[in-house]
């Protein structure tokens, strides 16, 4: 297991890369990145603050897809707390339709913290996803959708959160 307990973390691809069989907690920093994910979550992870901040338009390989925080099939990701931002997505929680098929699941709780996509979506969440939004501490904003679900199956509970957007919440299933 791997615990940060703040610091600043200047990264290339990406930042921080907690990988498959790995357990990492997060209780602050500052993580900027201007290539690609600042943290990309592969299986157990635990936020409990810190700023993490993507600030290209466009990944490595052109792709108008960047975020602050990507979690992969198959994972569990916890936030209590932290500021998170990015031109396209804050939070991206991967939309992979053969895991679903896998029986693999993504398990988001988010208790508190602000997630800011700029130009995109503060919250993008993929298929076969659970998921816990709440807390008045929480607050989602996203220039087109605060929260973007599409998700052919899973489960998405919302209380107490504060969700702004051209469209706050946008369900597609």
């Amino acid at each position: 297991q791997v615990v940060i307990n703040g610091g600043t973390f200047n990264g290339g691809l990406n930042t921080i890369k907690n990988d498959s069989e790995s357990v990492m907690t997060i209780n602050g920093g500052t993580f900027p990145n201007g290539k690609n994910y600042t943290v990309q979550n592969c299986n157990e992870m635990t936020v409990n603050g810190g700023t993490f901040v993507q600030t290209a338009s466009k990944d490595v390989n052109g792709r108008k897809a960047v975020y602050a925080l990507y979690s992969d099939d198959n994972t569990k990701l916890t936030i209590t707390a932290g500021d998170f931002t990015a031109v396209t997505y804050a939070v991206y929680l991967k939309d992979n339709v053969n895991a679903l098929f896998a029986g693999e699941k993504v398990t988001l709780t988010i208790s508190g913290g602000s997630f800011t996509g700029t130009e995109k979506y503060g919250i993008s969440i993929g298929a076969n996803a659970v998921v816990d939004i709440s807390g008045e501490e929480t607050v989602i904003s996203g220039s087109e959708y605060g929260l973007r679900v599409s998700s052919a199956y899973g489960n998405i509970n919302i209380s107490d959160a504060t969700i702004s957007g051209e469209t706050a919440v946008y369900m597609n299933r």
